[in-house]
């Protein structure tokens, strides 16, 4: 089995998806940064016997990390969020907050799943990006979570690969120190070349009398960055994270991105850092 890591955090609790296999259920293991202390075993789609894809964010802005999770290969598309506060009487990492269809019931090629602050507001945004066989596209969900089975408003929905059906493999946080935002990172699927673009919302829009040369909407983002790590012929897919890999004085979250086919490279960028 392989294991995968989705989450450098800093002080925090952290993901770690374990694929299922045959007769074992894919689960999510939460633990906390300080000692790697085992806090919660998740099984998120019980019966899934695939990969899951997962994600810490504050979610209902309670100040404590919630653990987002979307379903893998051939199950319906469908995303989870666990809160990360015992309540109820329950663990924490126990209580529903969130659970509904992030695409139509036919596409079951996976989501990928991340959570950041995108729309302005205080809680972090859920975002999901299609998996493969489908048209790439990114959702930004609001912040305002509805009844369990409902999917939330959606703030945002872009496609950061026009024509492409790869999938999307996200990750976010605050990766472009230049625009003093959180930024969307994605990367296409296998197949497609490996090239990385980073997105950000500004939210600003044109002061009163302001001769905008085109309307100004604040729910498209602007693609401030692109990378492509291991040139252009490489189309094995990658992995990505995001991280304070440098520390408090590190200026901007670095991106992590690890090729899933030979060689098997590794490579860290940062923007701003000191």
């Amino acid at each position: 089995l392989m294991t995968l890591v989705n989450v450098i955090p800093a002080v925090s609790s952290y993901a770690v998806a374990v694929p299922g296999s045959a007769g074992h259920v894919a689960q999510v293991k939460v633990y906390d940064a300080n000692g790697d202390r085992l806090l919660a075993t998740v099984t998120p789609f019980p019966g899934y016997e695939g990969s899951v894809s997962v994600a810490m964010g504050d979610v209902d802005d309670d100040n404590v990390l919630d653990l987002v999770v979307g379903a893998g290969k051939d199950y319906a598309p469908e995303v989870v969020v666990f809160s990360g506060r015992a309540k109820d009487g329950k663990e924490a990492f126990a209580t529903e907050l969130a659970r509904f269809a992030a695409f139509d019931g036919i596409a079951r090629g996976g989501v990928s799943v991340t959570s950041t602050q995108i729309d302005g507001l205080t809680a972090d945004n859920i975002v999901v990006g299609s998996g493969p066989g489908a048209p790439s596209e990114v959702k930004v969900f609001s912040t305002k979570l509805a009844a369990l089975g409902s999917a939330p408003e959606i703030f945002s929905t872009f496609s950061p690969y026009p024509g492409d059906q790869s999938g999307v493999t996200l990750a976010s946080g605050f990766t472009d120190f230049s625009t003093g935002r959180n930024s969307i990172v994605t990367a296409p699927g296998e197949g497609a070349t490996a090239e990385i673009k980073l997105w950000v919302y500004t939210l600003f829009t044109p002061i009163a009398g302001a001769n905008a040369s085109e309307p100004v909407d604040i729910h498209k983002p602007a693609n401030t960055a692109t990378i492509t790590p291991f040139g252009s012929d490489y189309r094995g897919g990658v992995s990505l994270a995001a991280g304070w890999l440098t520390g408090s004085q590190g200026g901007a979250e670095a991106i992590v991105v690890g090729q899933e086919a030979s060689p098997g490279a590794v490579k860290v960028y940062s923007s701003g850092s000191a």
